[in-house]
Parts: C-alpha cells; structure tokens; sequence
C-alpha cells in the first residue's frame, strides 16, 4: 500500500531533521530515533496541545523498549538536550506542513521558543547556533502574520513588511537603474525564510549598493528578525559576476557599516539609492 503523501512529507521531515542533528558516528541511536520515536504517531500527538495524557501514554513502553535495544540510550544527560531540540525542531516544521488551528499553533510556538531559547543559553555545546536560529526566526515570522489580523494569511511576504504594491515598484524602480537583472521571481525571493537559491536576484551594481537598499528598506536597522543585513542580502541576491563567499560579504558589510556613521556617506556614495527610496515612501 502506498504510503499517504502527507504520511510520507513527515517521514521525510523526521529523517532529514534526525540526520542534521544528530552526530553521524551514533548509528544505533539514528535508526531508534527514526524508526522507533519519532513516528508519525508520536508526532500528531506531540503536535496537540489536547493530547498531553494521550502523549504519556504512548511514550511509557515506548522508552521500556528503547531501553532495551539500547541501554546507553539513556546513559548521558546532554542526550535529553540533543532530543529536545530534535524533537523541537521536527515540531516546528510539522507546524508548518499541517497547518494547525491558529490557537493550537501559538501555544506551540510559544512552548518551542521557550525551550530552545533556554537549551540555546544552557547548552550551546549541544544545541546547534544555526537551527536554533532558524526556528526563532520562524516563530517571530508567524507571530507577526497571526497579530496581524485574524484572517490568517502564509502568504505574507517573510522579507518585506509593506504592501505587496510597494515591492512590484521597488522592482520597476530597480530595473529602471538597472540595478537588477530582469526576472519573473523578484517577488518570490522576499516570500518565505527559506529562499530557494535558484531563485535569487542578480545584482547589478557594487554590493555596499545592495547594503545601502536592505538598510534603507529595514529601518537603518542592523537586524531584520534574528538575520542581518548581509545574510539576507546573501540569501535574496547574487552579485553580477561575482563569486564571493560569506566570510567575504560579511566583511564588505563591516566596512560599509563603518563608513554609513559618517552622515554624508549614503548622499556621497549612495545618492539613487536614496532616490528609489524617497520614491518609495516606505
């Protein structure tokens, strides 16, 4: 029988998240951790809120038999953490793929953010940076689309807080300075926290340009949710020609972080930058 497309995407989740964790010398506790725990039946209770007691249940004889297979499962304390934010991080994207009641997905992501900002604080070692970060991010981007308004909306653009209307002139006004190459996908870059590489835009100009925009567009903050400037200009752009790698864009972004103190710089260095802005009345 042929497995259910949504059964078979949580698998998938559960596998990927599982092998991104866990350290790859740990082969035992990889196969129990994803043919043994974390099935699509412990997920959907863990997913509701209502089935706390339901949970308990299923968990009891479920680590009784772990225990057996593997009694060095349980051994050492850090392994907790590590499950923790596995578990967390499986959570997170299952959030995602099922679309849960919006209640029911506002005590999740309160609970989830709860815990790995206390396992990111008391247990670097164990908790990775990066995935940490990730998931924060995420959280703070669908908080900000369910405060919005009632009518719940994922299609919100993840990158741009203003009307839609406003980055479709952003991309005429660009195109107009040949600034950007011309594309089909410009919007599609700004949609989501994960940005498809294959969709990002080419820039045409220097990349202290393209910091001089993301600075301008966020406020002249340095931040944008837990990323900064040069990630996303990472993420959302490629410059024309060039092949830079990101310790190189971050320190580009330094020194134009450094030189933007200076009040003259963006009008000396920066003036149709400052035009598109104005124009776009942000």
């Amino acid at each position: 029988m042929t497995e259910p497309p949504l059964e078979k995407l949580l698998t998938e989740i559960v596998y990927e998240t599982v092998e991104d964790l866990m350290p790859a010398n740990q082969n035992d506790i990889i196969k129990i951790l994803k043919e043994d725990l974390f099935t699509v039946e412990y997920l959907f209770l863990l997913a509701d809120p209502s089935q706390a007691s339901k949970l308990n249940e299923y968990l009891t004889p479920k680590f009784e038999e772990i225990n057996k297979k593997c009694p060095s499962f349980f051994a050492d304390e850090s392994v907790f953490d590590r499950l923790t934010i596995i578990e967390r991080s499986i959570l997170y994207k299952f959030i995602k793929a099922l679309g849960s009641l919006k209640e029911n997905k506002l005590l999740l992501l309160t609970e989830i953010e709860q815990k790995i900002t206390d396992l990111t604080f008391l247990n670097p070692i164990i908790v990775p940076q990066n995935k940490a970060k990730e998931i924060l991010s995420y959280i703070q981007y669908e908080r900000r689309l369910m405060s919005k308004s009632d009518s719940y909306n994922p299609n919100e653009y993840y990158y741009w807080n203003y009307p839609v209307e406003k980055l479709h002139q952003l991309y005429n006004l660009l195109l107009q300075q040949q600034m950007v190459a011309e594309t089909t996908t410009f919007l599609q870059s700004f949609s989501k926290y994960d940005v498809d590489p294959k969709l990002k835009i080419i820039w045409k100009k220097d990349q202290r340009s393209l910091f001089a925009l993301l600075y301008l567009i966020y406020k002249k903050e340095q931040f944008y949710y837990s990323e900064t400037i040069d990630e996303i200009a990472f993420k959302l752009f490629v410059v024309e020609g060039s092949k830079l790698l990101v310790k190189y864009v971050k320190e580009n972004y330094r020194k134009f972080f450094e030189n933007v103190k200076d009040p003259a710089y963006m009008t000396k260095k920066h003036s149709k930058i400052l035009d598109i802005i104005s124009e776009l009345d942000l």
